[in-house]
């Protein structure tokens, strides 16, 4: 258990870090939501559930992260550079906004106890879908990724997500 708080406040060091590093993207983005700022929080349910966050970095780019809890017991820890394909579908709706997407990153996994590895790390490939709001700064999004652990073993596993995103 130690070893996993240890491992968690090295991973938010560094998630800080990168947020930082990215500062001058961050002043150039361009949220097509009605939020005022680049940034969007909520939650995701499916498995793992948990805290979502999206951060965008660009007119058709954007940093999607999460902190979730399986009921595998683990919690996972993810972050997606997406790329958000916001003319690909024709905007027939009066308010509604489709935005695909997909993208690439990473997980942290950190396991309590039920495996002799405390950590599991890897890629993620999501493909979602975006319900984007007009009237209120709010999105509605389902989400497929497959999930590629590199260590301890070598395994795909499918990831679904239904989620809630306020835009600030």
């Amino acid at each position: 258990m130690q070893t996993m708080i240890k491992s968690l406040r090295v991973l938010i060091i560094l998630g800080l870090c990168v947020l930082f590093c990215m500062q001058s993207e961050l002043s150039r983005a361009h949220n097509p939501s009605k939020g005022s700022s680049n940034w969007g929080a909520g939650f995701v349910l499916g498995e793992p559930s948990g805290l979502s966050a999206r951060m965008w970095a660009g007119p058709s780019r954007a940093w999607d992260f999460a902190l979730a809890y399986s009921v595998d017991d683990y919690v996972s820890v993810m972050a997606n550079h997406v790329w958000i394909f916001t003319n690909a579908i024709p905007q027939d709706f009066k308010n509604i906004h489709l935005h695909p997407y997909l993208g690439f990153g990473g997980f942290f996994n950190f396991v309590d106890g039920t495996f002799d590895n405390d950590l599991i790390f890897g890629i993620r490939l999501p493909v979602g879908l975006e319900f984007a709001f007009q009237a209120v700064p709010l999105g509605i999004f389902l989400e497929l990724a497959a999930a590629v652990p590199l260590f301890p073993e070598t395994d795909v596993d499918l990831q679904g997500f239904l989620g809630v995103r306020y835009y600030f």
